[in-house]
């Protein structure tokens, strides 16, 4: 599965598009006060930042399992049961066809 930056999954959920830049003052025009950016988020996209932060943090792949899922079919002991596999693979759907 391929891995989706956070910046574009949030401009997805968001539906957020490159912001508009101000315009250049005219020449002789005195500068204002300058003002700091804000950038203030929803309840929904904090939320959404975090569950993003959170999954950055996981790895991708669960090494424990895949190492012992090794050492059982080097050692010959790796017995899946014919009927649970065919059970997950109808209720996933890959078998649907398109």
């Amino acid at each position: 599965m391929a891995r989706i930056p956070p910046s574009q999954l949030l401009s997805q959920l968001f539906g957020v598009q490159g912001g508009s830049r101000p315009g250049r003052r005219p020449a002789g025009e005195p500068a204002g006060p300058a003002r700091a950016d804000v950038l203030e988020l929803s309840p929904q996209a904090r939320a959404a930042l975090e569950a993003l932060r959170k999954m950055g943090a996981m790895p991708e792949v669960r090494q424990e399992k895949v190492a012992a899922l090794r050492a059982a079919i080097a050692a010959g002991t790796y017995r899946p049961d014919p009927r649970e596999v065919a059970r997950r693979l109808l209720e996933s759907g890959a078998l649907d066809s398109e």
